[in-house]
């Protein structure tokens, strides 16, 4: 079986209500030799980032996405063995709450399909003499907390830096402070592989313009919606806060207008840890945006300080579609770009506000112009 002798683990300890922090979880050991192949096999109730030797593995975000925990939860193989070595190893993962146990169906409501986010993970190693190694998810995996204080998809990402480990997943790392993990009991539902593409940075947009609607408060404009994350780039003292807040429209005086997010915060917050040059870009969580409202800031910032990580499926197009008309043709990106802000690992309804479910309603009126868009026109 894929996940033979694979428990899943996570904290029971972690708490029920309000925002919740992102547990680290780690486990360490020793091959013997040289490795010919190795491959991971892992799915989550939530979502995670893996971890192996100090390395993001892949480039994806928000997996394994969304699918009815009820009935099925999706896993994802991936080649591993470039990030390999003989003698130690350290396998980690990240775990947030996603659409398993953060706000969800915009009735203010957590934990829709659970309370604690879960992971399932079975590594198979062979080695080039011969023999075969699984390194599976029980209860000898260690478990603490890191930087990520909360993570929602409605109402965004809150990291102190301060809390930083840097070497967290790195195999010579100390293990004071490490935890035994818990175990959960058997998930009941079908394990099914994945199905569709995934969430991926497709794009990355500079800052257009920045105003000062009002002293502290600094308006950056991406100059177009989008779906995604901003890449924050500050040397701030140790402790100070900044925090952004994501619009899609100004208000008459400047200031962005978000009245239409209803109960979703849609606002990320980092605590510098001060000296050096830090960058941090949220990882369980999107926005739908063309401003970002930055308070905290001891200085007038620079266009550096942010930049936007467009997030969608990664669907290839296949064709591109231009004619002579200009106002046709930016029709038609516009087109495009709604697509893209709501293709997020399933159809949506929107990016913005406390809602972003995948209604058939919406899906059947756009569905002849999505499956256009898909085979004939580029990005």
């Amino acid at each position: 079986m894929l996940f033979s002798g694979a428990k899943w683990i996570g904290d029971r300890q972690r708490k029920t209500r309000g925002g919740q922090p992102s547990p680290l979880l780690r486990k360490s050991f020793l091959l013997s030799g040289p490795i010919r192949k190795a491959t991971l096999h892992w799915t989550a109730l939530g979502v995670a980032d893996l971890h192996l030797n100090g390395q993001k593995i892949g480039r994806d975000f928000l997996m394994p996405g969304w699918s009815d925990y009820r009935k099925r939860v999706q896993i994802l193989s991936t080649d591993v063995t470039r990030l390999l070595r003989p003698g130690p190893n350290r396998l980690g993962a990240i775990l947030g709450d996603g659409w398993y146990c953060g706000y969800l169906f915009c009735k203010g409501e957590r934990n829709f399909y659970g309370q604690y986010p879960q992971l399932l993970a079975r590594l198979v190693i062979e080695l080039k003499n011969g023999r075969r190694i699984s390194i599976v998810t029980d209860r000898t995996w260690e478990l603490r907390y890191g930087p990520i204080l909360s993570s929602d998809l409605y109402n965004g990402e809150h990291h102190d830096a301060r809390k930083e480990i840097p070497d967290w997943c790195d195999p010579d790392a100390r293990t004071v402070g490490w935890r035994r993990v818990d175990v959960f009991p058997k998930y009941r539902g079908l394990l099914q592989p994945k199905i569709n593409e995934p969430v991926r940075v497709t794009q990355t947009l500079p800052t257009r313009k920045i105003t000062r609607p009002a002293p502290g408060v600094y308006v950056f404009d991406f100059g177009q919606n989008l779906s995604g994350v901003c890449r924050l780039q500050i040397r701030g003292r140790r402790g100070q806060t900044i925090t952004l807040k994501f619009a899609e429209m100004l208000k008459a005086d400047g200031n962005v207008y978000r009245e239409n997010l209803r109960s979703a915060q849609a606002t990320d917050t980092h605590i510098c840890r001060g000296g050096e040059m830090e960058e941090w870009t949220p990882r369980f969580t999107f926005h739908g945006f063309r401003y970002v409202e930055v308070t905290g800031l001891t200085r007038p910032p620079s266009k550096s300080l942010l930049t936007a990580l467009v997030l969608h499926t990664d669907m290839k197009p296949l064709g591109q579609s231009r004619c002579s008309k200009p106002i046709l043709n930016r029709l038609n990106q516009n087109i495009r770009w709604g697509q893209r802000g709501n293709f997020l690992d399933l159809p949506t309804d929107c990016p913005q506000r406390d809602e972003r479910l995948g209604w058939t309603g919406d899906a059947q009126v756009f569905i002849g112009t999505a499956a256009f868009h898909r085979i004939v026109t580029g990005k």
